[in-house]
């Protein structure tokens, strides 16, 4: 059913102003005028993208570049709208009037099982729109099959299943031992205790899971549940994102020889837009026909431009090949032309202000405890083999890690981003000081979590219990810099001579006037003054007298060779962020545990032999071939020990989540102020972030905590202009008024044929 023109459709046409035109040329001389008075097609959409996907692959990738493109070409098993009500995308949705219920599928009453259906009416297909087959239950087999096997296909999103689904970890490891298993075999293998041999040749026993792994489906009835390791109200926010989508194989093919870059033409899709071309610099989508949501996408094609630099997206628009931009706090010029000396009363009246999905993600700087050009057989054999080890040892130790993190002065490069709404003031606006943010997470009493932070961190340090309970942990505030004394009761000098004491004593200076170099990876992508505040930090750290340790930066020639790089761990120390995947604490700590998605940046995937405890847990220690004389190993493993073992076992015990939170809490602020195992950065996220666009705000979704949601635009509409100020508050205040409308008692509306979202809702 094409959508008619009810009482929504009207109100957005006035703003899209419906009238399909073609695109105008920019005359010689420019004009913000011009800009307003130039039309454009409302039925494509050309955006921008700074890097080019790593896989096409939904069970491989959670990378943030290839999630933008993957979310319009695959569907996920469920989705958000701009009201924020959650609805069945493969999924059958529940429109159910007789029993309302804010979920999708049916949950048991611990929230610990969760049943869904797949519709009826939906399908593969290859890139060019011809029909593959029907998506089956076969196809979530095989999704599992896929991404069980990260020891051999290194799948990125493991973690999303290992930390949920009953009997994942399990099954995980059963195929990194047995990787010649099928899934079959592997499904009834777990369910009793078997073995493999530890590091030392004794066989280590795995119990069994006696119940099986949580994912069952029922082919006839094409029903799939899920069975929890947890109490997990916040699933359904999980289900949002792409990791566990179903994935489809030619007959006779196996999950197992699936390749990681697999081309865009060998994958089949299931989403709002299918691939029609694909090189490094430019990505076009055709909407797919047959989508089951097609009489919601009035977007027939969408292409992505590849804009490296501050001013790239902007000169694109201007010159009238892209859809619209975001004004980058870097581009002087453009943000003279558009924005002026007021940030917040911008002189141009055509853009405004959105939410972005980086509103939620937290930069952080970490340390490499096991650099990945260490020869385990000979750590010593080469030079690079042993300036590695070095390396390494230095930064297991958390005073070294310590003093980094409060003599580095963050907002030195922060201010790169921010400079423009600082005003006078020497701090950095998008300082941030915590991993998890605040108002993101609430107790069952609305506390927040970040109250539960504050309240851990007074204890940090006992004998300063005082001076900390006075600290503003607040984005914007410098918490960190020339605060050694408040972290370690030891000042800078101090500090500096024990970190000297340690590093000859290892070996890793030979005179107390000796420096040792670590460094990072600088990006070719890099702007020109990004790189100078990144220098310019380094510099003033470099300079403290006395210091050891100096801080460097190695060029690539690529951001391809970037990217490997990173993921080989051929790097001592970066910065780089977490995005949730869903709205809850753990979301932000489980990517930082032993087995998490940041295992390769934090370097746990290579540092530590594990040891499997009696009652099923693990106590790490680092690899000889990195192991320090001193117990500076030691104690770097057993403080991940502790914060690895804490958080899963808060979160597997069903507590409240004021309990859950308060060890939550506890392990996150030892992990950053005690340990110093990273630290907090930055925001990545201005305080206002404008955009000038035909995109009509408020057509899509700001779920950003719902997985890949956000990232989908079949939603979306254009206007054939771009868009006023005016307007687009217009359209703010129209859903939050009609968000705040929806009730239990008015089944959230989701029946409501007024409004174009009621297609979402039918099965």
């Amino acid at each position: 059913m094409a959508i008619t023109s009810k009482k929504l459709l009207t109100t957005l046409a006035a703003v899209a102003g419906m009238t399909l035109t073609a695109s105008s040329v920019v005359a010689c001389g420019f004009s913000l005028q011009k800009i307003i008075n130039r039309e454009k097609s409302s039925d494509e959409l050309i955006k921008t993208f700074g890097g080019t996907i790593t896989s096409w692959n939904t069970a491989q990738t959670y990378m943030s570049n290839d999630h933008k493109v993957l979310a319009n070409t695959n569907a996920s098993l469920l989705g958000v709208d701009e009201y924020g009500r959650v609805y069945g995308d493969i999924f059958e949705s529940n429109s159910d009037t007789n029993n309302p219920s804010k979920y999708v599928g049916k949950p048991n009453k611990e929230f610990t099982e969760w049943t869904y259906k797949i519709r009826d009416n939906i399908n593969w297909y290859k890139w060019d729109g011809s029909e593959e087959a029907k998506i089956t239950t076969d196809d979530f087999i095989t999704a599992v099959d896929y991404i069980m096997r990260s020891s051999t296909n290194t799948s990125q999103v493991t973690g999303f299943w290992n930390s949920f689904i009953r009997g994942a970890k399990e099954l995980n490891l059963y195929l990194t031992k047995n990787p010649k298993k099928t899934i079959k075999e592997a499904f009834a293998a777990i369910e009793n205790d078997w073995d493999y041999p530890g590091t030392d040749g004794k066989p280590i026993t795995v119990q069994g899971v006696k119940d099986g792994f949580g994912m069952t489906v029922d082919k006839d009835t094409r029903t799939v549940k899920y069975s929890l390791i947890k109490s997990a109200e916040y699933f359904e926010t999980l289900l949002c994102h792409l990791s566990y989508a179903p994935i489809h194989l030619d007959n006779g093919k196996k999950a197992k020889d699936i390749s990681a870059d697999i081309s865009y033409k060998d994958v089949y899709y299931s989403g709002a837009y299918l691939p029609k071309s694909f090189d490094s610099t430019e990505i076009d989508l055709v909407k797919n026909e047959n989508y089951w949501f097609k009489d919601m996408v009035t977007i027939k094609s969408i292409k992505y431009l590849q804009a490296n630099g501050a001013t790239k997206a902007r000169e694109l628009f201007e010159a009238g090949d892209s859809s619209g931009f975001q004004i980058n706090s870097a581009d002087n010029f453009g943000w003279e032309r558009y924005i002026g000396d007021d940030v917040y009363n911008p002189t141009f009246d055509h853009l405004y202000d959105t939410p972005v999905r980086n509103s939620l993600a937290s930069s952080f700087f970490f340390f490499n405890p096991y650099n990945g050009n260490i020869d385990p057989d000979n750590p010593m054999g080469t030079e690079k083999s042993r300036r590695s080890v070095k390396a390494s040892k230095l930064l297991q130790n958390k005073l070294v890690k310590g003093f980094i993190a409060t003599s580095i002065q963050r907002s030195a490069l922060v201010k790169y981003y921010s400079e423009k709404f600082d005003g006078d003031s020497n701090v950095s606006k998008m300082l941030r000081n915590i991993y998890t943010p605040a108002n993101f997470a609430y107790d069952e009493n609305n506390k927040d979590y970040i109250d539960y932070i504050k309240e851990a961190f007074v204890n940090v340090n006992p004998d300063k219990k005082e001076e900390l309970s006075k600290i503003d942990l607040s984005d914007g505030v410098d918490v960190l810099g020339n605060n050694s004394e408040l972290f370690f009761n030891k000042t800078t000098e101090q500090i500096i001579k024990e970190i000297t004491d340690f590093m000859l004593d290892e070996g890793i200076i030979s005179s107390r006037d000796e420096k040792f170099e670590i460094d990072t990876i600088q990006s070719p992508s890099n702007d020109a003054a990004l790189n100078a505040a990144r220098n310019n930090m380094f510099e003033r750290f470099n300079e403290i007298p006395g210091n050891p340790i100096k801080l460097g930066a190695e060029k690539v020639n690529s951001g391809t060779e970037a990217y490997a790089k990173s993921w080989k761990g051929d790097i001592d120390f970066g910065w780089t962020d977490w995005t949730p995947d869903y709205q809850d604490p753990g979301c932000y700590l489980y990517s930082l545990t032993v087995d998490g998605d940041m295992k390769t940046i934090t370097g746990t995937s290579r540092a530590f032999d594990e040891k499997v405890n009696d009652d099923g847990t693990k106590t790490y220690s680092i690899k000889n071939a990195a192991k320090t004389k001193s117990s500076v190993s030691e104690d770097f493993a057993d403080a991940y020990t502790t914060f690895n073992n804490e958080i899963i076992k808060a979160d597997v015990a069903k507590l409240p989540n004021s309990q859950r939170f308060k060890e939550f809490a506890k392990q996150e602020v030892d992990y950053m102020y005690k340990n110093f195992i990273i630290f907090p950065f930055f925001i990545d996220s201005s305080p206002v972030n404008y955009s000038v666009s035909q995109e009509i705000p408020y057509t899509n979704n700001y779920a950003f905590a719902y997985g890949t949601a956000s990232y989908k635009d079949f939603t979306k509409m254009l206007k054939n202009k771009i868009v006023s100020r005016d307007e687009a508050n217009a359209q703010k205040q129209r859903v939050q008024d009609y968000a705040n409308s929806l009730t239990f008692e008015n089944n959230y509306k989701k029946d409501d044929q007024n409004d174009r979202n009621y297609i979402l809702y039918k099965k």
